[in-house]
């Protein structure tokens, strides 16, 4: 039987969320947050409107996705102790939701658990044993480990955790890094540009990573790809609120 809770989007998500369903092509994303209507951050009046309507296009589920201040709303720790998040391929989260609903969500989920750490080291090494991968930044990473350069600094963090880690050093550079090994670095095809890690690039990055983990890709060809998207996407504009025009496979394969 089709399962079409692939890649579950717990937290900052929409981006994520977007950059996913454009990966699988169809069905199979869902997303699960609340917005803060007092953050800057969040799209208002049509800026809301496009948003939504360009995840419904790319046929995210949305039905889990709310403003934050709705009082009839079911709370979301309900959600992320039963399906779609026990049976997703993937669980994508971060730490912007109460440390409650981020910790019954990892305990519960039966798939990969792709983790953004907050910049929490104590909160991290208690949620570690529940996940799977760590994909951070390197302004994430110093802000938990404090070593000379990012190789030695994710290595520190993965050897004390034994958790991997991929951190996203441009939108066509990623390091790997496995307890007790070398960094990986891994590059896209268009790497040199020097390109800065724009929130639109890392929020493509995140996505398609999370899609390709749910086919089975193995972590090098799902950062590869993830990469190769995320450069792509870097050089695009965006209208406010979109989170449309996201690379799609075809993009990837007609751009190389």
């Amino acid at each position: 039987m089709y399962r079409t809770n692939r890649v579950v989007v717990l937290g900052r998500g929409p981006g994520r969320a977007a950059a996913a369903a454009s990966f699988l092509g169809g069905p199979g994303v869902i997303l699960i947050s609340e917005t803060d209507p007092k953050d800057p951050a969040t799209p208002a009046g049509s800026a809301w409107t496009v948003m939504m309507r360009d995840l419904r296009r790319l046929e995210v589920d949305v039905t889990r996705f709310r403003p934050g201040n709705d009082p009839d709303e079911v709370p979301l720790a309900r959600h992320v102790t039963v399906d779609p998040v026990v049976s997703a391929d993937v669980l994508l989260v971060d730490t912007s939701l109460p440390p409650d609903v981020v910790r019954a969500a990892l305990y519960h989920a039966r798939g990969t658990v792709v983790l953004e750490p907050g910049p929490s080291l104590n909160w991290l090494t208690t949620l570690a044993p529940f996940v799977h991968l760590l994909v951070l930044t390197p302004a994430g990473l110093g802000a938990l480990v404090d070593e000379t350069t990012d190789g030695d600094r994710a290595q520190v963090l993965t050897g004390r955790l034994q958790v991997p880690a991929v951190v996203l050093l441009a939108p066509d550079r990623a390091l790997i890094v496995r307890p007790g090994q070398e960094p990986q670095l891994v590059e896209a095809p268009t790497a040199g540009t020097a390109t800065p890690l724009i929130p639109r690039a890392e929020e493509c990055f995140r996505g398609v990573l999370a899609a390709r983990l749910a086919v089975k890709s193995s972590l090098p060809d799902a950062v590869l790809t993830a990469l190769t998207a995320s450069a792509l996407l870097a050089g695009r504009s965006a209208a406010d609120g979109s989170v449309a025009g996201w690379p799609s496979p075809r993009d990837l394969t007609t751009s190389t």
